[in-house]
């Protein structure tokens, strides 16, 4: 959801992001529930976003990354990369910006014929 979107997603509140906040946090308690969908996680990710919160967006965009048997394919999982750039870049430390970020249990070594794998 870019910035229009997000705009007109605020818009639908009266252009009020703390009310969509408010309704989107009240969704935190059941983001990783049976059959679960990390899209409020995302929207509530834009929301922060929106309202100039880097780091709480931050949060939010890292809990999708953390989960990627949960995101399995979907494009949220592509977009949250760039909201993680994006509220590091607003937070007030934007030192966040050369960290990793883990998405994978690879941990990048190639096994060798005299170690165990």
């Amino acid at each position: 959801m870019a910035g229009p979107a997000r705009t007109q997603a605020a818009a639908g509140w009266g252009g009020d992001i703390g009310k969509v906040l408010e309704a989107l946090v009240a969704t935190a308690p059941y983001e990783l529930g049976l059959g679960s969908s990390l899209y409020p996680v995302y929207l509530r990710g834009e929301a922060y976003l929106a309202a100039k919160q880097g780091t709480a967006a931050a949060v939010e965009f890292q809990k999708i990354l953390d989960h990627p048997g949960v995101v399995a394919n979907e494009l949220i999982g592509a977009l949250a990369h760039l909201g993680l750039a994006r509220a590091y870049a607003l937070s007030s430390d934007p030192s966040g910006l050369a960290k990793p970020t883990r998405t994978s249990s690879h941990s990048g070594k190639m096994p060798t014929p005299t170690s165990p794998s």
